[in-house]
């Protein structure tokens, strides 16, 4: 028996034997594996979550158009007009058959879109176009009454025999003049060009739009939403003034403020939200920096570093410095990028280059300088303004305006009845006019002492003249027009100055739409001294082509990739949305990851109750359930 017992005790301490070396095997095996790739998966507040609010709000409207000396018409007997007739008789307008009657008015539709991360008070642009079949000529010179646009939902049931619209809410309130930008085919203008343009910058959103962070199956639970809103919390901690950007709703959906720094790139700001790392802990950030700085060397993958590296906040800055003395301008700028957006300024004369030399990088460059109002940051925008590109210069103008509308650089006086902007601004390079169709009613001299010159006889708008005689230095401004005691004849007498003309043209009640109308009459009849440029906005190759452009030979075919920029440089928030939404919704952020992860050393974190679901209006839910 003692046998026996010495036999099974020798064959239980040979079997833990074998099974040590066996786990050593795997372990070592393990280890070499994890060799292969060093860039590990880890668990960050996007994965496993999409996002709502980037798609923008199509509101839609009825008005009426006024002042168009002869060129409006009556409306047809059709919906429009008895949707028109409903409007005036509860705002009270006497005579509204009348009213509809003269051909110096004219029915519009309306059209505009509600931007991803609008705030209420906010200005945007609204589309005007006559309705088909109307016999309106041109809406030039018109001026569009208050008007309001909502959201329309079509539906259609099996049981209707056509489609119909539920209207929503109240989104936006608009009136101001119409800018009609006249377009021409084989020397002629083409009729329909006359039919549509754009209120500039009137439509007053009365809703503020917020991003959601939404959990997708599999990972929806209360302490997920906790988690994540937790952490993307401890992120943004010092650039929210001390304020909550992430609020958990409920188990699946986390609501997103919007930090001042990203204001100018929505885009940026969403792909830097969805990777944050899910662990706080210190250690394990470490390691993760060990992981993620080769990737940042690496042109091919620096695009997906930076915005990994810029998503683990202050503890990165040392690696992006690095990154800012690459032999590679793609490792540079997104070095430089990326620390702007932290309040490092280390990378600004990156920037600043980069904005000046390179349209392929300018758009972004310029929105990254301005993430935080720094002197350095100034300096580059005002010498930025001296450039011989157009798309660098206005960009740095705008790109300086958003980020301080009182800096002396870029103030303005506010001109005419519709009070547009007029800016003079003091630059070395060739003498520039800039119209801008899109976003403001704004008019900038690039170099103060641009003049027209005569001999000139030009129109600012149907009711003023501009005439002056050959060799003159000066300019006769002449207005006529139909007042309740006859016609109002007005004079002025200026000099030949372009910003002179404009003050005295809209002294004598000149607006926007006119003075544009002038200047690009002056420009093709060879009587403005400057070049004049019309949305002069920087454009760029998508994020995600970015990469493939900068790191090929190839890189003047960049502009046959679909463009983009920040939402700083949209040609208006129509264009933003889709590309924004159709990018970022279910982005999942990836760098060739191993199914590997390191251990986190710390628990979750945990965060406050969630607040209360605010409830879904009724056009909401159908929205969703069209969707």
């Amino acid at each position: 028996m003692n046998d026996s017992l010495n036999l099974d005790s020798m064959n239980r301490r040979e079997w833990m034997v074998r099974s040590l070396m066996a786990m050593s095997l795997m372990t070592g095996s393990s280890a070499l594996a994890a060799g292969k790739d060093d860039r590990p998966d880890y668990d960050m507040t996007g994965q496993g979550a999409s996002v709502e609010g980037l798609q923008p709000i199509r509101v839609e409207g009825i008005g009426l158009v006024t002042g168009l000396s002869g060129t409006g018409s009556e409306p047809p007997q059709n919906a429009y007009r008895r949707m028109m007739l409903e409007i005036m008789k509860k705002k009270g307008v006497e005579a509204p058959a009348d009213v509809l009657r003269s051909h110096d008015n004219s029915i519009v539709l309306l059209r505009a879109y509600l931007p991803p991360g609008a705030r209420k008070g906010d200005m945007i642009d609204v589309e005007v176009w006559v309705p088909p079949g109307d016999e309106t000529s041109s809406l030039k010179g018109g001026f569009l009454l208050e008007a309001e646009l909502k959201e329309q939902v079509i539906t259609q049931g099996k049981h209707l025999k056509s489609k119909g619209a539920l209207q929503g809410d109240t989104f936006m309130k608009v009136a101001g003049p119409v800018l009609v930008l006249p377009e021409s085919k084989d020397g002629k203008i083409e009729e329909a060009s006359l039919k549509k343009g754009k209120v500039l910058g009137q439509g007053r959103i009365l809703e503020d739009r917020n991003f959601r962070l939404v959990l997708e199956d599999g990972k929806k639970s209360q302490r997920r939403s906790r988690d994540v809103a937790f952490r993307i919390n401890q992120r943004f901690k010092s650039t929210a003034n001390s304020k909550e950007i992430a609020k958990p709703v409920d188990h699946q959906r986390i609501l997103l403020g919007l930090p001042a720094e990203y204001e100018q790139n929505i885009e940026r700001y969403i792909h830097v939200v969805r990777r944050i790392p899910m662990s706080s802990s210190q250690t394990y950030h470490e390691k993760l920096l060990s992981f993620i700085e080769a990737d940042l060397m690496n042109p091919e993958k620096t695009i997906e570093a930076a915005l990994r590296l810029e998503a683990m906040g202050s503890s990165s800055i040392p690696s992006l410095k690095e990154g800012l003395l690459s032999d590679h301008e793609l490792v540079r700028f997104c070095s430089a990028q990326s620390l702007a957006y932290m309040k490092d300024p280390s990378g600004y004369r990156v920037l600043g280059e980069m904005a000046d030399k390179s349209n392929m990088y300018r758009s972004y460059a310029l929105a990254a300088l301005i993430a935080h109002d720094a002197p350095l940051a100034r300096a580059h925008l005002n010498r930025l303004m001296s450039s011989e590109s157009a798309e660098a210069r206005y960009g740095a103008f705008r790109s300086m305006w958003m980020m301080d509308k009182s800096d002396p650089t870029v103030k303005s006086v506010q001109l005419g009845p519709d009070q547009f902007s007029l800016h003079t601004v003091a630059s070395t390079a060739s003498p520039m006019t800039h119209l801008s169709r899109n976003f403001r009613r704004e008019i900038v001299l690039f170099n103060p002492n641009q003049q027209l010159l005569p001999p000139l006889t030009l129109r600012a708008g149907e009711h003023i003249a501009i005439t002056s005689s050959p060799g003159s230095s000066e300019v006769h401004l002449y207005s006529s027009r139909a007042g309740k005691g006859g016609t109002e004849e007005q004079r002025r007498i200026s000099s030949t100055s372009v910003a002179d003309i404009i003050r005295n043209a809209a002294e004598l009640g000149a607006t926007y739409p006119d003075i544009v109308d002038m200047l690009m009459q002056a420009s093709q009849t060879g009587n403005l001294s400057a070049r004049l440029e019309i949305n002069a906005l920087p454009r760029a190759p998508r994020l995600e082509m970015l990469e493939a452009v900068a790191t090929s030979d190839g890189k003047e075919q960049w502009q046959s990739f679909n463009t983009s920029t920040p939402n700083l440089f949209e040609s208006g928030p129509e264009a933003l949305g889709p590309k924004l939404a159709n990018r970022l919704e279910t982005s999942t952020p990836e760098i060739e990851a191993t199914p590997d992860r390191p251990q986190d050393e710390e628990g979750a974190a945990t965060a406050e109750n969630p607040a209360t679901p605010k409830k879904r209006s009724f056009l909401n839910l159908m929205r969703r359930s069209a969707n």
